[in-house]
């Protein structure tokens, strides 16, 4: 109960505190921010408070409007959205009850605002609520301002705001509206979203993979669409930003080693004729020399502490990103190891296999590709046996591999 009266004090102290007096005010938020902590019974407490909760959305809406915020102003704003968000954790009717006060002037003021220090406060609110009322996040997702929303939380994540990450990771990442959505956005957002989905599948284990199978999808159909584009732009060094799709590839090259998305991908059979295609015309260009396609088999260019072009230019990793999609595409699938051998990709994966500083780990991948393609394949198997006689490359490639050549058969070592 002292708690109860502690508390009271203090919110008597906000509502009829001069709002003018900054640190005054600021030190009464913190102490509201704090008694949060002290359990639900707390929180019910305070969040029934309307005069109180009329008294920080005034605060908050003032500090936003001010023509310049000062430290102190955005210091008093960011600890009163902080208060709100405290007042949702593990709580759904709270969380309910702030949302329906922060939608109605607050979060369209925000949408004003570039301050990292506001809008990480204001993500913390966001993912409190959406984690408490997911319906909350659907009528977001469906909003006319979901764009909007989405381009300030990438902006501030840039910006290190932990709590606008967590939003994007948990709440966006997982629905499948993100590939609606994710057009809309500016260029930079999208970047970001497509580096952020990256990290997500590279990092998280495969069976709790976090990204939507729908953006997976999606961003299968616009590498398709765009290969011809790709290859025209890297190709001619044109000024047009192909990263986006770069990071597409690498990103159809990581979700397609996972388990929640192989299958979906390896039934999408112009992926696979794509990839090929992208990789046969990157491969030629290669052999004609071709400024920026072209094997560089000194490694000493990805020296730490030597900064070279190579690893700025687009088509860095490119083919090998490739190959590692056909390694995964074609893996325990009959169909997609025949498809390789009837386009002749068998052979431009063998050629492939060598060191080279524009793609590193290739040989690697190209190791782990015939391997694939070979596995309980003995058309492939015939296929590769009867191409043996033409060079050494392709034997060192099986015997790396744990396989070798009898009699032209193809045999586990």
């Amino acid at each position: 109960m002292a708690d109860l009266e502690d508390v009271s004090k203090t919110i008597n102290g906000i509502i009829f505190h001069d709002i003018q007096d900054l640190e005054s005010v600021t030190d009464l938020l913190r102490a509201l921010r704090s008694a949060c902590s002290r359990g639900v019974n707390v929180q019910k407490f305070i969040g029934e408070n309307t005069r109180l909760l009329e008294k920080v959305e005034t605060i908050i809406c003032d500090g936003i409007s001010l023509q310049q915020q000062s430290e102190k102003v955005l210091l008093m704003t960011a600890v009163a959205i902080q208060f709100l968000g405290n007042l949702t954790v593990n709580n759904p009717s709270n969380s309910l009850t702030i949302w329906n006060l922060v939608k109605k002037k607050i979060l369209h003021l925000c949408f004003t605002l570039d301050a990292t220090k506001i809008w990480n406060s204001f993500s913390m609110l966001l993912l409190n609520v959406f984690l408490q009322n997911e319906h909350l996040l659907d009528e977001i997702l469906c909003s006319e301002y979901v764009t909007t929303i989405l381009e300030k939380l990438t902006k501030s994540a840039q910006d290190d705001a932990e709590f606008s990450q967590h939003v994007i990771e948990v709440c966006i990442l997982p629905r499948k509206e993100l590939s609606v959505i994710y057009p809309e956005l500016p260029h930079p957002s999208r970047l970001f979203l497509l580096e952020t989905i990256y990290h997500a599948l590279a990092s998280t284990p495969e069976s709790k993979a976090t990204v939507s199978a729908a953006f997976i999808q999606y961003a299968a159909e616009v590498f398709k669409l765009k290969s011809d584009f790709m290859l025209h732009v890297l190709r001619r060094n044109e000024d047009v930003e192909p990263l986006e799709y770069t990071k597409m590839l690498e990103i159809l090259a990581s979700s397609s080693g996972s388990d929640k998305y192989v299958l979906m991908l390896q039934e999408d059979k112009s992926l696979l004729i794509s990839t090929v295609y992208l990789l046969k015309c990157f491969h030629q260009l290669g052999k004609e020399a071709e400024e920026g396609f072209t094997p560089v088999e000194d490694l000493a260019v990805l020296a730490p502490n030597n900064v070279n072009r190579i690893q700025e230019e687009p088509t860095f990793c490119f083919k090998r990103d490739l190959i590692r999609l056909i390694a995964n595409l074609t893996w325990r699938n009959l169909s997609n190891q025949n498809e390789i051998r009837e386009m002749n990709g068998i052979e431009i994966i063998m050629e492939c296999c060598c060191i080279d500083a524009r793609n590193p780990f290739m040989q690697q991948w190209c190791i782990l590709a015939m391997r694939n393609l070979l596995e309980d394949n003995i058309e492939n198997q015939r296929y590769v046996a009867s191409m043996t006689e033409q060079g050494t490359t392709r034997s060192e490639v099986l015997s790396e591999m744990g396989f070798e050549v009898v009699d032209k058969r193809i045999r586990r070592v």
